[in-house]
């Protein structure tokens, strides 16, 4: 996961260093002899000064594929607001520093208002992986969340969730400094779409053992995402209002939160 994780952020930057990776239609009605023009949203070899550069022609429509909004951060489990998980939860107690949330964005839409002011709905990818402490089996296809203990103990013990993510945020933008960063503010929706659900296990006895499956992980999850940034470097965090696992009445209440480190905030 982690060499295919690094393989596809290294490809997606190569590539969006030598292709524009968005449009725009320049609206702006001071140049009459351009009412359409292309532009690039993400581009590496300019970075933000040419991005700066490039939002003078206001207001105008942003689409395009993108590599933006890299995530990585912890991820935390909220029990109806303790972080403190219940009886019925006890069975997934997890290491907090090493349960993680990671995730990116691949695509994007939006309208650019002012200088300062645009909206957009973006598409990419989004992991969190609980590292458990207990040394148990998560099974598969059943009726609701359940586990056995495990045959061998457990050097290490994942269960991971994938989810297409599709924010729709607004972003406040101050003003540039001398070398064309902005300070920036996002806030919006965030709706995610199950992929796949994943166990990882690793023991003496039977290696690495990797099993998939929904592990009746909510399927549709909504929730709120905010990023704080400078440049091309921010903070982000993300809470989910519906239940981490659904048709698993023990697991009710209990909600999804990650918190971390944001780069290319483009």
């Amino acid at each position: 996961m982690k060499r295919l994780l690094v393989t596809t952020i290294l490809s997606f930057i190569f590539l969006a260093a030598d292709l524009p990776a968005a449009h725009a239609i320049d609206q702006d009605s001071t140049h009459a002899d351009s009412t359409h023009k292309k532009r690039s949203a993400f581009n590496l070899k300019d970075g933000p000064p040419e991005q700066s550069r490039l939002d003078k022609a206001l207001p105008g429509l942003l689409y395009g594929i993108t590599f933006a909004r890299l995530d990585v951060g912890l991820s935390t489990m909220l029990d109806n607001g303790s972080f403190k998980l219940s009886d019925d939860n006890k069975f997934l107690r997890y290491r907090p520093v090493k349960s993680g949330n990671i995730g990116f964005d691949l695509a994007q839409a939006g309208y650019r208002f002012t200088d300062k002011f645009k909206i957009y709905l973006s598409a990419g990818f989004d992991w969190n992986h609980i590292r458990l402490r207990e040394d148990i089996t998560i099974l598969k296809d059943s009726p609701e969340l359940a586990y056995q203990a495990s045959e061998s103990p457990l050097k290490k013990n994942r269960l991971s969730s994938t989810y297409l993510r599709l924010p729709l945020v607004f972003e406040l933008r101050g003003k540039e400094n001398y070398n064309g960063s902005r300070l920036r503010f996002v806030a919006g929706p965030e709706l995610g779409l199950l992929l796949k659900g994943k166990t990882k296990q690793k023991s003496e006895a039977f290696g690495k053992v990797k099993e998939t499956d929904d592990y009746h992980f909510t399927k549709v999850r909504y929730g709120l995402v905010a990023r704080l940034g400078h440049g091309a470097l921010g903070l982000y965090g993300k809470y989910y209002f519906n239940n981490l696992f659904e048709n698993s009445p023990r697991q009710e209440g209990l909600h999804t939160l990650a918190l971390g480190l944001m780069f290319s905030f483009w």
